[in-house]
């Protein structure tokens, strides 16, 4: 007999064959299995507590702003009411929210999945931390604040001066670190439940996710 490549239920467990062995699926490695052989993805799961009245007004704001600023859309496909533009971003199913949209735009993420923020370690020698921050609300919100956070706060610039003009040059390129730190909240897995970690060092900056990457 072929093994089933659909875990078994058995008295409420869930239990599959690897190789001459048998193995239980639980929590997190049950949704896992269960999205890799059916193709489900827990992003896309619609949420029945939230709609796009609750959803956060200056989320929307940026949104459209950076949309608008990088030509990723155009005004008129932006100048759309706020259900009509999640429609058109595929965040809406039969007309409830997913649970991507209530990460991206709800001024609470937390309610879909706790562990939906960003944390910010300012570390000296070894394992001491001098102070840190954790940045809560909406992804786009958090995204839009992170990186003037880490320049503002957490960086310190080397000063110099090119005749009377003052320059002031940082460790890391800003554009290098907006970029990681995008690319770590875009491909987080939320389903998780771990915070986005960015641990910054006089010399090194950290920034790690819980990220799936792909098979192979």
């Amino acid at each position: 007999m072929r093994p089933s490549s659909f875990p078994i239920s058995y008295h409420g467990e869930f239990h599959y064959r690897s190789g001459a062995t048998k193995q239980q699926l639980t929590g997190v490695a049950l949704s896992e299995f269960i999205m890799q052989k059916t193709g489900f993805r827990w992003e896309d799961v619609a949420v029945d507590t939230i709609t796009v009245d609750d959803l956060d007004d200056e989320s929307f704001k940026i949104f459209r702003r950076e949309a608008l600023r990088r030509k990723r859309m155009t005004e008129d496909e932006l100048n759309l009411p706020n259900e009509e533009l999640l429609e058109k971003l595929h965040l809406m199913k039969d007309g409830k929210l997913k649970r991507s949209a209530v990460l991206l735009f709800y001024h609470d993420p937390a309610v879909v999945q706790n562990g939906s923020h960003v944390q910010i370690g300012r570390f000296g020698e070894g394992a001491d931390i001098l102070y840190q921050d954790m940045l809560e609300g909406s992804l786009i919100s958090t995204a839009d604040k992170v990186v003037d956070l880490i320049f503002l706060k957490y960086l310190k610039a080397k000063i110099t001066f090119e005749h009377d003009r003052r320059l002031e040059t940082f460790p890391f390129a800003r554009n290098a670190v907006r970029e990681a730190v995008y690319n770590a909240i875009i491909h987080n897995c939320y389903m998780y439940g771990a915070p986005i970690q960015i641990r910054i060092e006089d010399e090194v900056m950290i920034i790690s996710n819980s990220c799936i990457l792909p098979e192979g």
